[in-house]
């Protein structure tokens, strides 16, 4: 095929091979975020015992993350936007939790 976009393509998946190989040096990195569980929840003004039962997990599972010894994974990982939009109000954090719930309930069947 002479395909301009499928010429691409294949480049593509042989500069991909000689990186994974070693080779070659990726022209960039991405990394993500984890969300900071301590920002968001100073910012909501809530303890520790008020954030974990309002996302539904333990304590020690969000002192876990506050310390720096787990991530959040999953839905947790929602949290990451918070910083940005929560507001003291728990509505806000209820109703996107429940965005984040019934999508992942969705995606998974």
């Amino acid at each position: 095929m002479n395909d301009p976009l499928f010429q691409q393509l294949v480049s593509s998946i042989q500069e991909g091979g000689a990186i994974l190989r070693g080779k070659k040096k990726p022209s960039r990195q991405r990394s993500h975020e984890s969300p900071k569980a301590q920002a968001v929840r100073e910012k909501l003004g809530l303890t520790q015992s008020q954030f974990a039962a309002l996302i539904g997990i333990s304590v020690r599972t969000l002192q876990n993350w506050e310390q720096g010894h787990r991530r959040p994974e999953g839905t947790a990982r929602e949290l990451s936007p918070w910083p940005r939009t929560a507001t003291r109000s728990s509505a806000c954090v209820e109703a996107h939790l429940a965005h984040s719930f019934d999508y992942e309930a969705n995606s998974a069947r």
